[in-house]
């Protein structure tokens, strides 16, 4: 005849049974009266389970009539050796699935196993009851019912027959149970030497059952695959030390949050460490990974923290570099520091870089770290190389308007070391009245070198530099205008600010019918007059030309005039006259 059918298959993947270990039962509170002689019963017993982190305790109470017979002794070997394998003492042995399958794997050990019996009416009903919501409760069944009478269990829930001895030929279905058999209705249970395993599936506080057909004893264990609990606060784990020297430095480990009363334990998951209690130690240079966990209790579950990493590192040393000196050596810091060790900064040590001025220390060799003035102190945390920093040797290059009466000097320049630099322009426009700008010169009298604006300054120096004007000249040209002979001066310069002497007619300047007269700014006279070698005053070029005036006609004698010229004559006459008289 074919296996039992009916039962259910087993799920694809295996779950885990946490198993309840029951405290032994206490002396018996009902009189042997009540049951067959020789066994001796009780109202209910306690016990525990270990969910699979092995830090989480379900505690489980069961009410109800139980027996305490020689299996429940304070030792395991008053279970007959296979108890759940061979029928504790019956003939024969129930093959190894009777009880396991790919949702049961494992069975509890032999003292786990509780009998009930239901001769006492007020205690018939067992009640299982869990101090917080379980999942997936698993009972396995042993020796229900006898030969030839049968036992029968009715819960409160719904349940599904895992497995049973593979000998049983009946089904479940069957009206009553054959030999090794156990059948289904509806919620009730039947054996007659049943043994398997049945699971009720949900989450629970508590079941129920009657024992609606007692007899002496039928075994029994409750396992669950997972309980609810209350979840704890968030765990923070942190380290006094993120860094630590190896085996002389260590960090110590502490936890906030959290909830209930569990104890907290810590763990290196990873690296060269050790922990004793809450102390960190490196045992070599790397990096240690550490987590705390804080057990659950009787209402909260087990919580694991956040992962803290420490740093194990050699001793730290600090390193002086030169960074290029032409002159000196770089200090030597022969000290040995511990993490967060202060460090005091060294000096210059006589270091020398042509061209550069010492401006401390710096973490990087181009300066764009941190930079330490000596005597300066910082607190370690790796092994550190300090830089010298060195500043480029500028000079100042300024201006000076030098009397200049508009405009403004340029701004000053700063030239490096060993750099050209660009002189400015007069970008400011400066101006001098009757001078024009040339440039700059190093003194302000323009006796000193001269630069011209935008030169390239090449020396190592500072420089102060000032305008340098030169004064305006305006020449002066002469004019013959219309003279008929000789010749016109040459042209001169009169210089800003200083009279000029005008040139006199030297080239014996003439015209016919005219008397030169000086000078004019006009041609045709009406200018300004200047007198020949007078002051010409005015700052401006021009030209200055010949004055002619007209030569005047000569005047008519008037009759006295011309009585005083003849008179002479007429004497001169009247004397011939009177010698030419006397002759004759």
């Amino acid at each position: 005849m074919p296996l039992l059918l009916g039962l259910a298959h087993a799920a694809a993947l295996a779950q885990t049974v946490n198993w309840v270990s029951w405290t032994a039962p206490s002396a018996p509170q009902y009189p042997n009266s009540y049951a067959p002689q020789g066994y001796t019963y009780r109202d209910g017993v306690s016990g525990s389970l270990l969910l699979a982190d092995n830090a989480t305790v379900v505690n489980t109470t069961l009410t109800g009539e139980v027996i305490n017979f020689s299996c429940f002794g304070n030792t395991i070997s008053d279970c007959p050796p296979g108890y759940w394998r061979n029928e504790g003492g019956w003939s024969g042995s129930a093959p190894a699935n009777t009880f396991t399958s790919t949702n049961v794997p494992a069975l509890p050990t032999n003292a786990n196993m509780l009998a009930m019996a239901g001769y006492v009416p007020a205690v018939a009903r067992h009640t299982l009851t869990f101090d917080r919501p379980v999942t997936n409760i698993v009972m396995t069944i042993f020796s229900l019912g006898g030969t030839p009478g049968n036992s029968a269990y009715k819960f409160d829930q719904d349940f599904t027959l895992l497995s049973q001895d593979t000998r049983c030929t009946g089904h479940l279905t069957d009206a009553a149970p054959l030999f090794r058999c156990m059948t289904v209705h509806g919620r009730t249970l039947t054996g007659r030497e049943g043994m398997g395993t049945l699971q009720f599936t949900g989450t629970f506080t508590s079941i129920s059952w009657e024992v609606t057909v007692p007899e002496v004893y039928s075994g029994f264990n409750i396992g669950v695959t997972s309980a609810s609990f209350t979840a704890q606060s968030a765990l923070t784990l942190t380290a006094s030390a993120s860094h630590i020297p190896v085996a002389s430095g260590t960090s110590v480990l502490s936890t906030s949050g959290g909830s209930g009363a569990g104890a907290v334990s810590y763990t290196v998951v990873s690296g060269p460490c050790t922990v004793s209690g809450n102390t960190l130690t490196g045992t070599s240079a790397g990096t240690c990974r550490v987590t705390a966990t804080k057990a659950g209790d009787g209402t909260h579950a087990s919580a694991t923290s956040n992962t803290v990493t420490v740093t194990v590192v050699r001793p730290l040393s600090v390193t002086y570099d030169g960074n290029g000196q032409t002159y000196g050596a770089a200090p030597v810091d022969s000290g040995a520091y511990d993490n967060g060790n202060s460090v005091t900064v060294l000096g210059q040590n006589f270091l020398q870089r042509s061209g550069y001025s010492f401006g401390g220390w710096n973490t990087a060799a181009d300066g764009s770290g941190t930079t330490y003035a000596a005597a300066a102190t910082f607190a370690i945390t790796a092994s550190t190389t300090l830089y010298a920093r060195w500043l480029n040797t500028t000079y100042h290059v300024t201006y000076d308007a030098n009397s200049a009466t508009t405009g403004t000097a340029p701004a000053a320049q700063t030239k490096n070391d060993g750099t050209p630099l660009t002189l400015a322009t007069n970008t400011g426009g400066l101006a001098r009245t009757g001078y024009a700008f040339a440039g700059w010169n190093t003194a302000a009298d323009g006796s000193g070198t001269n630069y011209a604006a935008g030169a390239t300054y090449t020396d190592n120096a500072a420089l102060a530099l000032y305008a340098r004007w030169t004064i305006n000249t305006y020449s002066v040209t002469y004019d013959g205008n219309g003279a008929t002979s000789g010749t016109a001066p040459l042209a001169q310069d009169k210089t800003h600010g200083t009279p000029l002497t005008l040139a006199t007619n030297a080239g014996n300047l003439a015209r016919a019918g005219y008397a030169f007269a000086g000078w004019n700014t006009a041609a045709d006279g009406s200018g300004t007059d200047y007198a020949a070698g007078g002051a010409y005053a005015a700052d401006a070029a021009g030209t200055l030309y010949a004055k002619w005036l007209a030569a005047a006609p000569a005047p008519i004698p008037t009759l006295s005039q011309w009585g005083l010229a003849l008179l002479p004559l007429l004497l001169a006459a009247v004397a011939g006259l009177r010698t030419t008289r006397r002759g004759a």
